[in-house]
């Protein structure tokens, strides 16, 4: 069977509920009905109202006109359906612009915040190819047919997309009826032709009998004059490969109508782009995911587009492990959009895609067709956890699965994770004399603005460690975050983070954590004020479960200063605790907040000075809960179990594995060692990793290299 044949008819027809259930009243006078279904698998039924229908109308029945003209000029669904026109893929006639799955997603997304009140101020992910383009082109063509005295900007990221734009505006305008008041007049016609719509900006001086005088401009944002504009609608494609995108954002945004006038919320500004790295594209998708943003993130990935990537997969085609552990997790996403599963049909086009398009390179094509919202960014070498971000998306979500049951089993509300915040009495005051403090366990309050997040509450004999990285205070700086984690699941069991918290508020926080985490075991790094942390955890709180920063010499380990002082030498040991618990796969995290960090977290080459490691968040990112989840794991040999075996053989350091301490996901794949780490070892070793190794049949040993060297 051919590769190239069409995917299956879809079931669910939605041309249908695209036009209002009046306009279906009205075109059924002149004895026209939407079909159902599609032709040849892909393409609907629907042509459109013939030229003939509409005269009908006008003729026989004026008022039912009438109204339908202000339906399309009140239900932008329904003018696309019923007035739109545009060139499918391919060539070939124009057809009705009928939305496919991501266009009505963003529809409905659309719809929300005009039922809300809101300005539509948007930005939009997206994976390719999914005519978004053509929807902001209807969108804001609409705007102009629809209202008179209407300025509109659209802008593409080069000329080749501004000159498409202009093209999709022309055939919008071209294939109106040219009936009664339904197709505007453009400034350039004359009495002897019909202009057609000139590149650059589009003209309405008037629709029937009145005067109109909306214009419509487009261009490329590398050699726009945003001056002067006084527009209500503004759309920018692939925005991403703008070269100077928050100048033109903000030279745009004081030209719109103020907040205070009424037709603020009439306006619209939309930045639609698929990804391009961590640029400024970037910065303004992380500022709309903020809730407390004017501006609403929406991400549109590839597997909703089962009409566009699909492919009938051959008879003798069989899923991987691998391949069906994507289809689980990309299910698992969909399910959130429409309910759906992703196809069989769509796993192959992935297959044959990844195969004849990207050699195999599941990075390249996560970059082109994205899949979600952080993994689709990384196309830097230089991003330490490139190659390990559907590891760790699969740990959260596994993680996300499970805290429900964990949470109800120790009496919190089951939910994917438990948001609140502590309540407990405050230390003594500086002005009493010093009295004995009996340590209580602190009172967990639900709040959605709590700066905890728990996914396994506190378990009778379980072992907790906490790396608490307290470099918060405001500003740009990171923000305060201790991470704790069950050495006994192998697992992050929960996370504190807030960027309002002064040191000691920071350790007061921390101290709570761990009592509540079965006195845990914490290993504060005491670079930023870190006298004032230990004396208050230790000293006022007398909290004396701290780890030590360890040292060795050629017979044992010799237990230095609480706490952990990072330096320019010391770094890299701390940074490598944790990634080798990560990249062993030996450690789960459940929270997307970290998750989201691993992804930006980046190696930055040896040090001139010092010849060590370099790390650090990728520029405008933030690595504080890295940090955290490093200094806990630096400290997870000090943990009951392990300390007391390291103790009876200090030249055998266990790691977590070794004690049964650990049940971290089984893999089921072979893990290939990275070439650069093979190439660094002696033959006689290097060849043992040639082929590839299990990780449950011969773990890594992270606390003393590979095989017990």
């Amino acid at each position: 069977m051919s590769v190239k044949e069409a995917p299956p008819p879809i079931t669910f027809d939605p041309v249908r509920p695209q036009i209002h259930p009046r306009a279906h009243e009205i075109m059924a006078l002149v004895g026209i009905e939407v079909p159902a279904g599609y032709e040849y698998g892909v393409m609907p039924r629907w042509k459109g109202i013939p030229l003939e229908g509409w005269q009908m109308l006008v003729q026989h029945y004026p008022n039912e006109y009438v109204e339908l003209v202000g339906l399309c000029e009140g239900d932008f669904p329904t003018f696309c359906a019923l007035l739109a026109k545009v060139v499918p893929k391919g060539g070939g006639g124009t057809s009705p612009f009928i939305f496919n799955n991501a266009q009505r997603f963003l529809w409905n997304r659309m719809q929300k915040r005009i039922a809300e009140r809101k300005p539509l101020f948007f930005v939009i992910l997206k994976a390719r190819q999914l005519g978004i383009t053509t929807f902001m082109s209807a969108w804001q063509y609409w705007q102009l047919w629809r209202q008179s005295h209407v300025q509109t900007l659209m802008l593409g990221h080069i000329d080749l997309l501004a000159q498409r734009i202009t093209s999709i505006f022309r055939v919008f305008h071209d294939e109106l009826p040219d009936v009664g008041d339904i197709k505007p007049r453009l400034r350039q016609d004359t009495k002897k032709k019909t202009a057609r719509v000139p590149k650059g900006e589009i003209y309405l001086t008037e629709r029937g009998d009145q005067p109109w005088n909306s214009w419509g401009i487009t261009g490329s944002a590398r050699n726009v004059d945003q001056r002067g504009f006084q527009g209500t609608h503004f759309s920018g494609s692939e925005a991403a490969f703008w070269p100077k995108l928050n100048d033109l954002k903000d030279a745009l945004l004081p030209q719109l109508p103020p907040p205070s006038s009424p037709r603020y919320y009439d306006c619209s500004v939309i930045f639609e782009s698929s990804p391009q790295g961590q640029n400024e594209f970037y910065d303004l998708w992380q500022l709309a995911k903020n809730p407390d943003s004017e501006w609403e993130s929406v991400f549109l990935p590839w597997f909703i587009q089962d009409d566009e990537y699909s492919m009938v997969a051959p008879d003798n085609w069989r899923m991987t492990e691998s391949d069906r552990a994507v289809q689980k997790s990309l299910t698992h996403e969909r399910k959130k959009y429409d309910g759906k599963p992703v196809t069989r049909e769509q796993m192959y086009y992935r297959y044959h895609t990844l195969l004849n398009k990207y050699d195999g390179s599941e990075e390249a094509f996560d970059a082109e067709y994205a899949a979600d919202d952080v993994t689709c960014f990384q196309m830097s070498k230089e991003m330490l956890f490139q190659k390990d971000m559907k590891y760790l998306s699969s740990c959260v979500q596994q993680a996300e699965e499970e805290a429900p049951n964990l949470l109800e089993e120790q009496g919190f509300v089951p939910d994917k994770f438990a948001n609140g915040y502590f309540e407990y009495e405050p230390l003594h005051s500086p002005f009493e004399a010093t009295r004995y403090i009996k340590a209580r366990k602190p009172k967990f309050m639900y709040s959605k603005r709590g700066n905890v997040w728990m996914w396994e509450p506190p378990r009778h004999g379980h072992t907790y460690i906490i790396g608490a990285d307290g470099s918060g205070g405001g500003g740009d700086r990171d923000g305060a975050c201790a991470e704790v984690i069950c050495v006994t699941c192998g697992r992050q069991a929960a996370e504190l983070w807030d960027d309002r918290l002064d040191p000691e508020a920071f350790t007061d926080e921390f101290y709570h954590l761990a009592l509540m985490y079965n006195e845990a075991l914490v290993n504060p790094e005491v670079n930023w004020m870190g006298t004032i942390v230990l004396k208050r955890l230790m000293t006022g709180w007398g909290y004396s479960n701290v780890a030590r920063e360890e040292k060795w010499d050629e017979i044992t380990l010799k237990r230095n200063k609480y706490g952990f002082m990072t330096t320019a030498s010391n770094k890299s040991v701390l940074v490598a605790a944790g990634v080798s618990a990560l990249k062993g796969r030996y450690l789960r995290i459940s929270g997307r907040g970290l998750y989201s960090e691993l992804s930006t977290f980046q190696f930055d080459g040896l040090s001139a000075y010092t010849g060590k490691e370099m790390y650090s968040a990728a520029y405008r990112a933030h690595d504080d809960r890295v940090i955290a989840l490093c200094l806990a794991m630096y400290a997870v040999r000090q943990s009951p179990g392990l300390y007391s075996e390291m103790a009876s053989h200090q030249h055998s350091i266990p790691s977590a594995v070794d004690l049964r301490l650990n049940r971290s996901p089984v893999q089921t794949e072979i893990s290939r060692l990275p070439k650069s780490f093979t190439d660094e070892l002696p033959p006689e070793i290097a060849n043992i990793f040639e082929g590839g190794f299990d990780n449950q049949a011969m773990p890594w040993k992270p606390t003393r290299g590979y095989m017990g060297w």
